[in-house]
């Protein structure tokens, strides 16, 4: 992570910055203890922030933002995500799209403030696409702090009627499964696995693929990594080409898991 900032300083190459963005978003979520992300969310956030003042070009301008909104943990940091929200700040050069409010809405909402609530709302009344708000308000109880919400959720989401819009349920399983929130959405990898068939027979070629993906990648525990294990050791038999599936998807957690278990 920090070979990634260091770059970041004289980087030129457009591709590459966004590929280390991405890269410094995956260590920094997955890779690190709670307590590490702790102890570098405010250098690491004003590194961003000053790297943003500094590129020139629209598109850097908007890769950094992601991921200082991505990785945002501290009060100050959700304070200008919040004003950035509003409108009551601005980045020169940057303009944003309703998608863009939107997904800084949640991302504003997945830290769990006690005006997540009202975020949500705003942000709903804010949609004017009609096909934009109906996502959004699918997606909100994947969003929502309330536990046992989350839990009807996920349970919906085993009819395969609640599926039919597969990018809205992808999206809403990433938010379930949002390392903020991994250790308490542990309890869905399991019956997430047992889906994994029928989702096979009901949905596009590719959707088993994007459901377990979205569904493993806020993992990095050692007690995720067992829950995928023991189910496929439970599954001696089980189809092939799913069971690659499973491991391409958790190969990010089975390296992270066995990396943080070796931390003090």
């Amino acid at each position: 992570l920090q070979l990634a900032v260091r770059s970041l300083k004289s980087e030129t190459d457009i591709l590459n910055i966004q590929r280390t963005l991405g890269r410094m978003q995956a260590i920094y979520w997955n890779y690190l203890t709670a307590n590490q992300r702790e102890s570098i969310a405010a250098d690491l956030e004003s590194t961003l922030m000053r790297y943003l003042e500094q590129v020139e070009t629209v598109s850097l301008k908007a890769s950094h933002f992601r991921t200082l909104s991505s990785i945002m943990l501290t009060d100050s940091g959700y304070d200008w995500l919040k004003g950035v929200w509003m409108g009551s700040d601005s980045i020169p050069g940057l303009k944003f799209s309703e998608r863009d409010y939107t997904a800084m809405a949640a991302e504003l909402t997945l830290r769990e403030k006690d005006d997540w609530e009202e975020i949500i709302a705003t942000q709903l009344e804010r949609i004017g696409n009609p096909d934009r708000k109906a996502r959004f308000e699918f997606i909100l109880p994947s969003l929502s702090r309330n536990e046992s919400v989350r839990d009807r959720f996920f349970e919906s989401l085993k009819l395969e009627e609640n599926r039919a819009r597969e990018p809205w349920a992808q999206q809403a399983v990433t938010y379930l499964h949002h390392p903020l929130r991994a250790r308490l959405a542990e309890k869905y990898i399991r019956p997430s696995l047992e889906l994994l068939e029928e989702i096979q027979r009901t949905g596009d070629i590719f959707f088993p693929s994007r459901f377990i993906t979205a569904t493993l990648s806020g993992h990095s525990s050692s007690s995720a990594a067992t829950v995928v294990n023991g189910f496929l050791d439970d599954h001696p038999d089980y189809s092939p080409r799913l069971k690659l599936k499973i491991l391409q998807a958790a190969d990010g957690l089975f390296r992270a898991s066995e990396i943080l278990s070796q931390q003090p």
